[in-house]
């Protein structure tokens, strides 16, 4: 088991500071930003034992002992691997906006007037 952490616990701090280094967002890197990416191993050790949860309810053993938890722990699982991937990115995302183009109105001239109802307050007319 401890291989297993081992190698999915570097893997993951691996792509993230291997991102980090080739990324143009982020600022150059340098060895001692590495003591800022502890959060990244609470986050790769999140992601490893979530996916053992995940793999391990295949096992003979493990089904026998968690008849009716099956589901619950694949769930489980599977949302602590979702919650911890992000964190390989080694920085925010910052979402663009969709469009920067100004709202859309209808033209002034569109709107009919009828007598007996009231026009909007742009188009208002004075009595007769």
């Amino acid at each position: 088991m401890t291989v297993f952490y081992l190698f999915w616990i570097g893997l993951f701090v691996t792509c993230n500071v291997t991102w980090d280094i080739l990324s143009k967002k982020t600022p150059k890197f340098h060895i001692t930003m590495l003591k800022h990416k502890v959060d990244i191993l609470h986050h790769a050790a999140t992601f490893c034992s979530s996916l053992l949860v995940v793999v391990s309810v295949v096992d003979e053993q493990v089904k026998h002992v968690a008849t009716e938890s099956v589901i619950p722990l694949i769930i489980a699982g599977f949302a602590g691997m979702f919650g911890a991937i992000p964190a390989i990115c080694p920085y925010k995302f910052e979402p663009t906006p969709l469009s920067a183009s100004p709202p859309i109105s209808a033209p002034p001239s569109t709107v009919a007037t009828t007598p007996g109802i009231a026009s909007p307050p742009s188009q208002a007319t004075s009595p007769p």
